[in-house]
């Protein structure tokens, strides 16, 4: 949804009034979507919480996404565009720009820019679902533990090698 939003909406957007409120929607929708996998992942193979830890660390990742996009558009000039950002498109202007907030901005840059590495919270979370389940949950669970596990490592791989300057031929 994020990358729908990357493409189409926030280009169109981007010179008009309101193209802030597109661009503020795309981050609620990539940092959303990065809590979800974190609650799908976390909370397999019954989808609901056991513990009051679980419930704490998934009500508070659900804020700091919430947050997170809203404190870059107050402490900023522009909106954050991401690590994968295309950096010929202009920037969006925050129309709620505080310049005394200012300080905050590389905070929630990083916070922002952290996202994909949350998923590392729902793997914890199985791996501790893991060892107190019985032995047919067990069964379950340890497939999907080698496979997220495999696939947050094949995304960092991924992340790394596409960050390192001089690789136009992975993108």
């Amino acid at each position: 949804l994020q990358a729908c939003c990357d493409d189409l909406i926030v280009p169109a957007a981007a010179g008009r009034p309101a193209g802030w409120v597109a661009a503020l929607v795309r981050e609620w929708c990539g940092t959303g979507s990065v809590v979800t996998g974190l609650a799908f992942i976390g909370l397999f193979p019954d989808g609901t919480t056991q513990r009051r830890s679980e419930r704490l660390i998934l009500t508070a990742a659900w804020v700091v996404a919430a947050v997170t996009p809203v404190v870059q558009l107050v402490a900023g000039p522009a909106m954050h565009a991401g690590l994968f950002s295309n950096p010929s498109e202009s920037a969006i202007a925050s129309p709620l720009y505080l310049p005394s907030l200012r300080p905050l901005l590389p905070a929630a840059v990083f916070v922002n820019d952290s996202f994909p590495v949350w998923v590392l919270v729902g793997l914890v979370l199985l791996y501790r679902r893991y060892r107190r389940s019985g032995q047919e949950s067990r069964l379950k669970i340890r497939w999907m533990l080698v496979y997220a596990t495999g696939a947050m490592v094949l995304f960092a791989l991924l992340t790394v090698l596409s960050l390192l300057p001089g690789t136009g031929w992975l993108q």
